[in-house]
């Protein structure tokens, strides 16, 4: 009896034990529980819950649109970087010094392509002078303070009435320091029709685009004379506002150092695999879609429009970046991987 109420006691106290660690380490049942259950199910809820709240705060105006254009924009550029460098990093660690230097390589190359583009979209920099034209034919001078390049951004509002209509205008920029450029387009109102039920009823919304940015690679100088060649005043509350804007760096530098991070990518995905030669990484899908993303953006973002135009640049990028990505990292593995080992006949 005795030798039973002993062994009894050695078994209770060894289940009130803690657990120990890998490195020797007591870790508590509530650190055991937290590290399962991120692996598991905590991480994908919280995801969900983030995205939920920062849903809310945007829809609710809590946050503006340049800051949720900006964190939208970080987070899927930095989303993706992060979610398919970090596996592959872990099997990077097995090959020899050179390759790990040409990874950290194709991921730098990968994070400038992608995420200079994408921020300076989302993060405009400051206004260096505006003016505004109300009349065809009108001409405007403003003095930038600097030499150029220059962006343009012209905005308006087109006056209530009709459910759609349209005010094109034609505005041509000339630099006292030579060069001269012309912004066309136009501001417009629509009616979108969605979808809201699987037995086909509809919404109806109107939709609104009342602010265009064009490039001006010629104008060079301290002062701009703008002309509108082309306005329909009759269309609009006030004429347009001109804004003038600093450039960002040429767009083909960012095009080529993402053209050679997509091709190390593919490279990487045919070699690199675990120790028992499998696993996969799928680089060239997230290159692919982040510099995708990193060209549509500059086009179709706006200063006050950045989330809609966020969504769908990541649209496009899925679909070509994505879609492309993944059949030329399949190529790739096709030509480059290493070929499974050949049973020995009996």
């Amino acid at each position: 009896m005795a030798r039973d109420k002993r062994q009894d006691d050695d078994e209770t106290e060894t289940e009130t034990e803690p657990a120990e660690s890998d490195d020797g380490k007591a870790t508590s049942r509530l650190g055991m529980w937290f590290e399962e259950a991120w692996e598991g199910w905590l991480k994908s809820v919280g995801v969900v819950l983030l995205c939920a709240v920062a849903y809310l705060g945007y829809k609710f105006d809590l946050v503006t649109e340049s800051l949720a254009g900006a964190l939208l924009v970080a987070a899927i550029v930095g989303g993706l970087i992060v979610s398919l460098g970090l596996p592959a990093w872990h099997l990077v660690q097995l090959k020899p010094a050179g390759q790990r230097a040409l990874f950290v390589t194709m991921m730098m190359l990968w994070a400038v392509a992608a995420g200079y583009p994408s921020l300076r979209a989302a993060i405009r920099p400051a206004a260096l002078a505006e003016a505004t034209v109300t009349t065809e034919g009108q001409s405007v001078k403003v003095k930038p303070g600097g030499t150029g390049p220059y962006e343009l951004t012209v905005s308006g509002h087109l006056k209530p009435g009709a459910a759609e209509t349209d005010a094109s205008y034609a505005i041509i920029a000339d630099g006292n320091g030579g060069g001269q450029d012309r912004a066309e387009d136009a501001l417009e109102r629509k009616q979108v029709r969605v979808r809201v039920s699987r037995k086909g009823g509809t919404s109806t919304s109107i939709q609104e685009q009342n602010e265009h940015t064009h490039a001006l690679p010629t104008v060079r100088g301290a002062e701009i004379t703008f002309t509108a060649e082309r306005l329909e005043p009759e269309k609009l509350e006030g004429g347009l506002l001109l804004t003038v804007h600093s450039a960002g760096l040429n767009p083909i530098i960012f095009w080529v150092l993402g053209g050679l991070a997509f091709l190390l990518a593919i490279g990487f995905d045919a070699r690199l695999t675990d120790s028992k030669g499998k696993g996969k990484t799928y680089l060239a899908v997230g290159v692919g879609i982040c510099v995708v993303f990193a060209i549509f953006l500059p086009m179709l973002a706006t200063p006050h429009s950045l989330v809609r135009p966020a969504v769908d640049s990541l649209l496009r990028a899925l679909f070509l970046g994505g879609i492309g990505g993944w059949l030329f990292g399949a190529i790739g593995r096709g030509l480059a991987g290493p070929k499974p080992a050949k049973k020995a006949k009996r």
